[in-house]
């Protein structure tokens, strides 16, 4: 778990120069919803990039998000910034062919394409 929270932070660092007060603001339990899409983009990924590469059968490994956001997250409870579900899934490690994030409200949408 630990692992997965360091790489969250990391990728944090990386955006949080980008309209931070544009962050979407969430409960504690957000950080380990965060936590488990990054094990879980670990564990599916692989295995994904492998039936993509090799058999070439499907179009690509795509990432959807419906409710995008900001792309960051902030912890209401203790104010931490936090990489939010896009910024998770493009700095995996495993790449997507491409990543769809869908958000209505307009400030959000302007970070996230930052």
């Amino acid at each position: 778990m630990r692992g997965r929270l360091d790489f969250i932070c990391d990728q944090t660092q990386r955006v949080s120069h980008i309209q931070p007060e544009i962050a979407q603001s969430y409960s504690l339990h957000t950080a380990l919803k965060l936590a488990a899409l990054s094990h879980s983009l670990d564990v599916f990924l692989p295995n994904a990039r492998k039936q993509v590469d090799d058999k070439r059968s499907f179009g690509g490994a795509v990432y959807i998000d419906l409710f995008a956001g900001s792309g960051l997250t902030r912890i209401h409870e203790t104010g931490d910034l936090l990489a939010g579900s896009p910024l998770i899934a493009a700095g995996n490690r495993w790449p997507f062919d491409q990543i769809v994030c869908i958000e209505r409200e307009e400030k959000s949408k302007v970070v996230l394409e930052e």
